[in-house]
């Protein structure tokens, strides 16, 4: 794990399906932190398919770029990151006991923004209302997640 104030190489977030919820973060941390590599991926995920359709126009509507389609979460990724950013804590504990060598390197977005009971909800199936809260959330989670490293 890097000190607080110095830069990782990679950050990944992690969801479900990698077609709502991690892409929107990977998108938001990249307007924010653009110096810093960000991916994303799912631990239940269909390689290659493509994000949420509300997701995709949400992202363009605000102007961000986010991936072109899902990834599962691979070995090989996970050992890249240097902070592994999930959703939920059922995603964390499932990574962890999949990837005991990066346990210290994952944390939920809640615990990564000092918010250590915030998990954020799938929006997979909502409405255009429930995508925005979703982003709101992150947006909100990730720039505290960045201030606390002291990457801004």
């Amino acid at each position: 794990m890097k000190v607080r104030g110095e830069e990782p190489r990679h950050v990944l977030f992690v969801c479900t399906g990698n077609t709502c919820r991690s892409p929107m973060a990977e998108a938001v941390f990249r307007f924010h932190c653009p110096s810093v590599s960000v991916s994303s991926g799912g631990i239940a995920a269909v390689s290659g398919s493509e994000l949420s359709s509300a997701a995709k126009a949400l992202l363009e509507k605000k102007g961000l770029q986010g991936p072109k389609a899902s990834r599962m979460v691979t070995e090989e990724m996970i050992a890249s990151a240097d902070r592994i950013v999930c959703m939920t804590k059922g995603h964390r504990d499932r990574l962890a006991a999949f990837y005991p060598q990066a346990r210290e390197r994952i944390v939920t977005l809640g615990e990564w923004a000092g918010e250590p009971e915030k998990e954020i909800s799938d929006p997979f199936g909502g409405g255009e209302e429930e995508y925005e809260r979703v982003m709101r959330e992150l947006e909100s989670l990730i720039r505290k997640g960045i201030e606390r490293e002291g990457w801004l």
